[in-house]
């Protein structure tokens, strides 16, 4: 038998009727619930020393400083205060000299922007002139009139060559024509055996 003889069901009893009046935070002495709201959360008061629920929102956080916030605000992190704070979003940059790393002055027609290494920004001035045959793929040798480029594939390079044009009939690849006066008054027909054009008297 038990020590406290045919009291055990007595105790059984009282340890439940404790447990049913005090299973619910709203009965803990540190706890201070007011309209408990879902998705409240519980944070400690220290001056109160009580725990009390309140709305999981950013301006509750302990790294947040909410002021007076207005409408397309955005939290931005401040290294001296070690918090987020609300500020407007900067002005936009509608010009590009307006640009922290571009230097714009007295722009002219035709005018390219360029990395100055010296200022470490980019600045305006007129393009550099550059001379064809100074390119790395071209050869230029004697320029003459009507001269063209004509790549040059056991060079790897563009060279200037005359255009010359073939100013005869007969030196068509697509003819056969003795050219003379043998063939005064003959015309000219297409042989489909040859697949060339030659002279024929009418």
């Amino acid at each position: 038998m038990s020590a406290f003889g045919g009291s055990s069901s007595l105790l059984q009893a009282m340890a439940s009727q404790f447990a049913s009046a005090n299973n619910s935070l709203s009965n803990m002495n540190d706890v201070s619930l007011t309209n408990p709201q879902t998705n409240d959360t519980l944070a400690y008061n220290s001056g109160a020393g009580v725990w009390r629920n309140q709305p999981l929102a950013i301006a509750n956080a302990n790294d947040v400083a909410i002021t007076t916030p207005s409408n397309n605000q955005v939290l931005t992190y401040n290294s001296t205060n070690a918090n987020w704070a609300n500020q407007n979003l900067p002005s936009g940059i509608s010009t590009l000299s307006g640009l922290t790393d571009v230097v714009v002055a007295t722009p002219a027609n035709g005018d390219v922007l360029t990395y100055n290494t010296s200022l470490t920004k980019w600045d305006n001035a007129q393009p550099a002139t550059i001379a064809l045959a100074s390119c790395g793929d071209v050869a230029i040798t004697t320029p003459a009139n009507n001269n063209f480029l004509q790549y040059n594939s056991a060079t790897s390079k563009w060279t200037n060559t005359s255009l010359t044009i073939d100013s005869t009939l007969s030196s068509l690849s697509d003819t056969n024509i003795t050219e003379g006066s043998s063939i005064d008054q003959n015309f000219l027909y297409w042989n489909n055996t040859d697949s060339k054009w030659e002279a024929k008297a009418l």
